[in-house]
């Protein structure tokens, strides 16, 4: 298991070795780790997911091989990105730390919970095959892989009435018409959804595209059960952002291209029926950051932008109980390295409070979510100063964003 950054870091201190670790949770090895999805457990404890790079000790595999690539793949099974799962206490103790099952080389990019306690996980390997793969509760244990003959890539899982899941991605052009899974490709990369049963059966798998390069973004469930769905498209006339409303069975019942922004990076139901995404919109140098609100009728409700004097970006959106909340980074003009960011909105989109995190390095948060208490946790990465190797990161705050004491390394 990887060891804590605070425990490493408190005896380096003590040399005057390094300045001072984050604030929250740092989980860090010698080589890559990052996390991609964090969810609340039943009694208030945190799990996140994401990978771990391990190059043990050679040692020698108790087997003998005829052929060459069973011999690599046995070899990779003990070496490489592996898919991850951590637990921490509420105070930031990890009480766990245990691969899942996704495959060879593997990421695990999306974590989440079923009301019988159960996790279900879902990620890519290094060959661009997808995996989800449930870890008890109502639907049991169950692993389920898919995908083309091509390379494709996992981004989200999305929870769904039924108890089973919606997987969102991105998979590169197949011309083979015998492809049992997502057919021929229709541009270079195209959007697939999958939707998979409580069981972990899949119900069916669609491509969506056009003669250009899509990428799935994030979906939510309709009240309805209609599925909303975002996408980036980079076409002959530059980057669109592709929203669309799909039946339960994936048929399309509409779409537009949405232009006022370069990149889509999330999606949140809200409790009125509408739908507010995150985008990215590049203007005079600077990346800032644009919250779109649509409803079921493909109507665009509201536009806010938040204009700032620094490069933002939200990548995950979670509601709140008087507003949203948004995780994600924050970059100064002229420097490389970066901060990661939480920001709470109110309803109609103004900033209550805007918080940064880190310590110099290559620092952000890929997934928040908000807690039962009212606190929030974001998962991330960040990057020591002097380092190239990410860790594992998990800050939680309080309601207005503020770290707690014990917390506060």
């Amino acid at each position: 298991m990887s060891a804590p950054r605070n425990a490493v870091t408190a005896l380096l201190l003590a040399a005057g070795a390094l300045a001072a670790a984050p604030a929250g949770t740092v989980v860090g090895g010698p080589f890559e780790e990052a996390l991609y999805s964090i969810v609340e457990n039943s009694d208030g404890t945190l799990a996140a997911a994401g990978f771990a790079t391990r190059h043990p000790p050679s040692r020698a595999i108790d087997a003998t091989f005829d052929d060459p690539f069973e011999y690599l793949e046995a070899l990779h099974r003990q070496n490489g990105e592996q898919a991850r799962l951590i637990c921490l206490s509420q105070g930031g103790r990890i009480i766990r730390e245990r691969p899942l099952v996704l495959g060879v080389f593997s990421r695990a990019v999306a974590l989440l919970t079923n009301p019988a306690g159960g996790y279900i996980a879902g990620g890519y390997d290094g060959d661009g095959q997808l995996a989800v793969n449930a870890l008890g509760g109502e639907g049991k244990h169950y692993l389920t892989r898919f995908g083309t003959s091509g390379y494709d890539r996992m981004v989200r899982l999305v929870m769904l009435r039924d108890g089973g899941v919606l997987a969102v991605g991105s998979s590169a052009t197949t011309r083979d018409a015998n492809d049992p899974l997502f057919l021929q490709g229709l541009g270079r990369g195209d959007l697939f959804l999958t939707r998979l049963s409580r069981t972990g059966e899949i119900l069916w798998s669609r491509k969506y595209g056009s003669s250009g390069d899509e990428e799935g973004v994030d979906a939510a469930e309709a009240g309805d059960g209609t599925l909303l769905v975002v996408a980036n498209r980079d076409g002959e006339t530059g980057p669109s952002v592709v929203l669309m409303r799909l039946s339960e069975t994936g048929d399309p019942l509409w779409h537009r291209s949405y232009t006022g922004a370069d990149r889509a990076h999330a999606i949140v139901a809200r409790g009125d029926g509408s739908f507010t995404v995150s985008l990215s919109r590049h203007e005079k140098e600077r990346e800032t950051i644009r919250l779109l609100t649509f409803d079921l009728q493909q109507r665009i409700l509201s536009e806010r932008d938040l204009p700032a004097k620094a490069d933002r970006v939200l990548y995950d959106l979670a509601l709140r109980e008087s507003g949203i909340v948004g995780a994600g980074y924050i970059r100064e003009n002229g420097k490389s390295g970066k901060d990661a960011l939480l920001m709470a909105l109110d309803n109609d989109g103004t900033v209550l409070w805007e918080k940064r995190f880190g310590e110099g390095g290559r620092d952000l948060f890929r997934s928040v979510v908000v807690l039962r208490d009212g606190s929030v946790a974001a998962a991330g990465e960040t990057t020591a100063p002097g380092r190239e190797e990410r860790d594992m990161w998990i800050v939680r705050v309080d309601g207005s964003g503020n770290v707690p004491a014990a917390s506060a390394h």
